[in-house]
């Protein structure tokens, strides 16, 4: 399946499930389910893309999420591990940093730093909610457009 409007995540397709195993049993398809389509919201796509593009551009919790799946891809790619105690000390440190940086950040938007770590937001529920928000506004002005005709 293939989102129409993809949002951020860690690893790829190709090492997740039973297929990320050197053992991985053979591909095959199945018979879709029979199901009945309800409502066509392909033209609203465009206009969900864009106010996702938007909202997650200005986030700074989805950017700072970004920023993580990049830094572990780095990890993930690198084929070995330093045995250089300071140079692994070093990464380690520059880690707590940004995440160090992240907590202030969040606390000067209010908050101590006990109550920031017991309110950390799911930002990908929190995208998925408006996304979901934006597609009801949107058809109701479809459906209010085509009835007033």
């Amino acid at each position: 399946m293939t989102p129409d409007i993809p949002l951020a995540s860690f690893g790829g397709l190709e090492n997740s499930g039973e297929s990320g195993y050197d053992n991985a049993l053979p591909w095959m398809q199945i018979e879709p389910a029979g199901f009945e389509p309800v409502g066509n919201v392909r033209d609203l796509l465009p206009a969900l893309i864009a106010r996702h593009n938007q909202r997650v551009t200005i986030d700074r919790d989805y950017q700072a999420l970004l920023e993580d799946i990049a830094d572990d891809e780095i990890t993930r790619k690198r084929l070995g591990i330093s045995l250089n105690e300071a140079g692994r000390r070093k990464e380690r440190e520059e880690k707590a940093m940004r995440l160090r940086g992240r907590m202030t950040n969040a606390v000067a938007g209010g908050g101590a730093v006990d109550k920031v770590s017991e309110r950390r937001r799911d930002v990908l529920l929190d995208e998925a909610a408006q996304i979901m928000s934006d597609l009801m506004r949107l058809d109701v002005r479809r459906m209010n457009s085509l009835s007033a005709h």
